[in-house]
């Protein structure tokens, strides 16, 4: 009898072992193929080399519910080249509650691969070395076919990277690190995703990179540096950037993220006929600064709102070509090589309370021909008011655009305060200006007071030495 209980006892402490430490022994077998875990798993600190060749997951979840710690484990393959890196970490599919947390995954295309999946918590995880492709450019030679293509899942998803959500739903990536790779986070086709206090920084691709996903939260994350055909001989961007949104991804807010020195450091991509606009997303509080290319780029789009962004020292603060219904309000522009806030074939949209400093135009917008395959849209219905723009060559260029509202600006040191080409109904009320050579340089238009020309009363005008300067061509003649 007593060797009986003896028995019994043994067979139950050697259970619950397995079940509560099952991954001490997992080590053991996981180099001879693939991890199945379906229980709550802890892992003992030591590395695991496991190739996946077929990309169908060296670790693979198969149950919902599941705990996944892994702090202080590693998971590895053996390709030490990342341009030839394939297979995926850890992969789930259908998989309801979660949650992976902790420890190193390196060495595969995709470090972790989650589809159809709900309510996933991915958190302080570091991931190294994804698959980033071989680049054919170099100092002295540029080749085109480095750029990054954004134009379908299919050819995005070629290139790998740390953390790849398709087809999930509230579920979070908070805290991973993933950075000196191709991409970090990538989310497609997803609702309600979280991604917080990410290192994402120093990737040649995107460091955040939205398809067609709605109603995320994307904030405190650092994704600098992430820019690509970047040479002393030639600046080319590849479309790289800290975030990329695209392909109808909206009503997203996307807040206190550091973005600077990107490619783009935000892009948000609309390209008819290609893609879908990316609508309603809040975009706040973002350090953009110091792109080689567009501090925001937002094209294509409608109802999107960039409030207190900084987008210093770009080549273009905004840029913001076919957005309309669009609120540009209380950014940082100064220092920027060409504008400030440069809108064409626009239109609805309200720029409104920037500080703009020592730009080539503090804001332009404009219309010119284009092939029809993008459309001449018209530019309408602009109003832009209590912005302070100093130190610009021209503050304001607004050029064939119907329906302008030009009030209560401050203007201060601008060669040229306001350039007013070729408009109708446009009111310049109210406006501020000292300084600077020209108050307004109107052109192409009827005279202040006419039907369907130009409006101007109230302004303050000190120290220019034209305050009001008109041109009327003939008609036909260019102004």
């Amino acid at each position: 009898m007593k060797t009986v209980l003896r028995a019994s006892h043994a067979l139950t402490a050697l259970t619950c072992l397995v079940c509560v430490l099952i991954a001490l022994a997992a080590p053991a077998f996981a180099k001879s193929g693939q991890m199945r875990i379906d229980v709550d798993s802890r892992f003992a600190a030591q590395i695991a080399t496991i190739n996946d060749p077929w990309g169908k997951g060296a670790m693979v979840v198969t149950r919902d519910g599941i705990t996944l710690d892994l702090d202080g484990w590693a998971l590895r393959s053996t390709e030490d080249d990342a341009s030839k890196m394939v297979g995926i970490g850890i992969y789930a599919k259908g998989i309801d509650n979660l949650t992976i947390s902790g420890g190193v995954i390196s060495g595969y295309k995709w470090g972790i691969f989650l589809e159809d999946c709900t309510n996933v918590t991915i958190e302080g995880m570091v991931i190294e070395s994804s698959r980033t492709q071989k680049l054919r450019s170099t100092e002295e030679r540029y080749d085109e076919s480095d750029w990054l293509n954004q134009w379908s899942v299919e050819e995005f998803e070629q290139y790998g990277g740390a953390v790849y959500l398709k087809n999930c739903k509230n579920s979070a990536i908070i805290g991973v690190t993933a950075e000196n790779q191709q991409n970090g986070v990538t989310l497609t086709n997803c609702q309600k995703i979280t991604v917080a206090d990410c290192k994402l920084s120093d990737n040649n691709g995107w460091g955040i990179h939205l398809w067609n996903s709605d109603n995320c939260r994307i904030h405190g994350n650092v994704a600098e540096r992430c820019r690509r055909l970047e040479f002393k001989s030639y600046s080319a961007g590849g479309d790289s950037a800290g975030i990329l949104v695209g392909d109808d991804s909206c009503f997203n807010i996307i807040e206190d993220n550091s973005f600077a020195y990107g490619g783009d450091s935000f892009f948000l991509c609309g390209q008819r006929p290609w893609l879908r606009p990316s609508n309603f997303n809040i975009v706040r509080r973002n350090d953009c600064r110091f792109s080689p290319h567009n501090g925001i780029e937002a094209t294509f789009s409608r109802g999107n709102r960039f409030i207190a962004n900084d987008v210093s020292g770009s080549r273009y603060g905004f840029w913001a070509g076919y957005s309309f219904e669009s609120l540009f309000e209380g950014n940082v522009i100064e220092n920027c090589i060409e504008d400030g806030i440069a809108i064409e074939h626009g239109h609805a949209n309200t720029i409104k309370g920037n500080a703009i400093s020592n730009c080539k135009a503090g804001i332009r917008v404009w219309m010119r021909p284009m092939p029809d395959w993008i459309g001449n849209d018209p530019s309408y219905d602009y109003t832009i008011t209590g912005n302070a723009i100093t130190g610009a060559a021209q503050g304001v260029v607004i050029e064939d655009t119907d329906n302008l509202t030009l009030t209560g600006n401050a203007f201060k040191g601008c060669k040229t305060a306001a350039f007013l080409n070729r408009l109708t109904n446009a009111n310049a009320s109210g406006n501020a200006i000292s300084g600077g050579e020209v108050g307004f340089d109107v052109r192409g238009a009827s005279a202040s007071g006419e039907a369907g020309g130009v409006e101007l009363s109230g302004n303050a005008i000190e120290g220019c030495a034209t305050p009001e300067a008109w041109e009327s061509p003939a008609a036909g003649e260019e102004g």
